[in-house]
């Protein structure tokens, strides 16, 4: 019984830059083209499993408009 984290991936030193985009993301800094790149990057990497509801609610939106699509990064 529990949670299954078998999907998650783990935040390694190379996406140690993702933990400055998400905090730029959360105060608001990012321009409109930069939150479509950053959650694409979010669902590409499988990384977004790692992240709080708001974050797939508003990848969920993203998607539905066309504007990321879900594409699997198999190169991490």
């Amino acid at each position: 019984m529990g949670i299954n984290n078998n999907n998650n991936k783990d935040l390694s030193q190379e996406d140690s830059g993702l933990v400055d985009r998400i905090i730029r993301y959360e105060d608001g800094q990012m321009e409109w083209s930069e939150v479509v790149e950053f959650f694409q990057e979010l669902i590409s990497s499988g990384f977004i499993l790692n992240l709080q509801g708001h974050y797939h609610r508003t990848a969920q939106i993203l998607l539905d408009a066309g504007e990321i699509s879900y594409r699997v990064n198999t190169t991490h």
